[in-house]
């Protein structure tokens, strides 16, 4: 059976506030999507939004914008939202693009927050910025976040491109119960190998 529901309330949208890059997962019966939101390019506040489902996907509520980390100025969810399930746990995880400042200036950044279900309300915990880095000279693009059912951990990646060239980062959570103690970043090493005919 194919079920064709609208995920997003378009109420108060601009005619060319699209929506783009969604993300989606499961837990039962029970769905959070995430997608960009066009409409914050016109209200200048964030480009993320989110949904919830009880249903299997039959209605949805929109849930407006994930919550931001505490203490943290300028800060705005920008782009590319992911989420991902422990299937054991039930727990979820966001991780999408934001800009912030701090002390030293203007920041590229990935985001990650984890939330659970409690009956057939779903409740965010407090957001925490895993990597940021100077704008001005470096952004953070294309990240991916997994939850590993089976040992509990948390893992993120991302690109990062500073003064022009490009690198890929890692960083892991011990367990979920430890989301915001991602470990340091590092480094994956691509190598290329010649394929022998």
């Amino acid at each position: 059976m194919l079920f064709r529901s609208l995920v997003n309330n378009r109420a108060g949208d601009v005619a060319d506030a699209g929506q783009s890059e969604t993300a989606i997962v499961a837990f039962g019966n029970k769905l959070v999507a995430a997608w960009n939101d066009g409409q914050g390019f016109q209200t200048l506040t964030d480009t993320q939004g989110w949904a919830t489902s009880v249903d299997g996907g039959t209605t949805w509520v929109d849930q407006g914008i994930p919550p931001h980390p505490g203490g943290v100025t300028g800060f705005q969810w920008t782009s590319d939202p992911t989420l991902a399930v422990n299937e054991r746990s039930g727990a979820i995880y966001y991780a999408a693009l934001c800009d912030y400042n701090d002390a030293t200036g203007t920041k590229s950044g990935v985001g990650v927050v984890k939330g659970r279900w409690n009956g057939n309300t779903f409740t965010w915990g407090t957001p925490v910025i895993a990597r940021g880095v100077n704008s001005a000279t470096d952004f953070v693009d294309k990240q991916w976040i997994v939850a590993d059912s089976t040992t509990g951990r948390v893992h993120l990646t991302y690109s990062r491109f500073p003064s022009n060239l490009s690198r890929i980062e890692y960083q892991y959570a011990r367990s979920e119960e430890h989301t915001s103690e991602l470990q340091s970043p590092c480094n994956l090493v691509c190598r290329l190998l010649l394929e022998k005919k």
